[in-house]
């Protein structure tokens, strides 16, 4: 590693410094998978189903279980 800092005239810390950054930059970015939520049972979640608006989940609940509007 000297040996390469030298040859570029630069002080070892430079040369790290020089290296690291430029494989930071040849790093392929990848395009990260499609976000897929699954719940606990590993179902998937309903179509209809806003999870923006947890109350109207509670609400849909109350009706289905007491027939309450």
């Amino acid at each position: 590693m000297q040996r390469a800092a030298r040859a570029q005239k630069l002080s070892v810390s430079a040369y790290i410094s020089k290296v690291l950054d430029d494989a930071l930059k040849r790093r392929v970015r990848r395009e990260p998978p499609p976000f897929e939520l699954i719940t606990v049972r590993k179902v998937r979640v309903r179509p209809d189903v806003d999870l923006d608006q947890p109350r109207a989940l509670d609400a849909e609940d109350d009706e289905a279980r007491f027939g309450v509007r």
